[in-house]
C-alpha cells in the first residue's frame, strides 16, 4: 500500500510539474501574441497609402429637377408638324426604311422609330 502512495504521489508532483511547464507556456504564448499585435498596429500606422485618384465623370445629361414631368418645358414648339407626323408613320406602315425616312425629314432613326411606334407624338392620330 506504501508503494502505491509513493506512486500517486510521484505522479502528482510530476502532474504539478507540468502544470507549471504548461503555465508558463501560454504566459510565452500570450506575450508573443501581444507583441505581434502590437508590431502589426504599428506597421499600420506608420503605413499611409497615398488617396487614389477618383476620375472625375462628366455627366452627360441633366438631372430632371422635376422627375414628373416629362416631355418639354412648356412653350417650347414641337419638331414636327401633325401632317409631318402622319406622313411618317404612312411612309412607315407602307415599308419604307426608316433610315430614308429619317433623312427626308431631317430626324434620326430613333426617332423616326419612336414615332411610328407611337411611343412619342401619341396625341397625333
Amino acid at each position: 500500500m506504501k508503494d502505491i502512495t509513493k506512486q500517486v504521489a510521484k505522479i502528482d508532483a510530476e502532474i504539478a510539474a507540468l502544470s507549471e511547464r504548461i503555465i508558463a507556456k501560454q504566459t510565452e504564448r500570450e506575450t508573443l501574441i501581444t507583441e505581434a499585435t502590437e508590431m502589426l498596429r504599428s506597421l499600420r500606422s506608420n503605413y499611409r497609402a497615398a488617396p487614389v485618384p477618383q476620375p472625375k465623370v462628366k455627366q452627360r445629361f441633366h438631372p430632371n429637377p422635376n422627375p414628373k414631368r416629362r416631355g418639354r418645358p412648356p412653350g417650347q414648339t414641337r419638331m414636327l408638324t401633325d401632317d409631318q407626323v402622319r406622313e411618317i408613320r404612312k411612309l412607315g406602315a407602307s415599308g419604307m426604311a426608316q433610315v430614308r425616312i429619317a433623312e427626308q425629314f431631317n430626324q434620326s432613326q430613333p426617332q423616326i422609330s419612336l414615332i411610328i411606334h407611337r411611343k412619342i407624338y401619341g396625341d397625333v392620330k
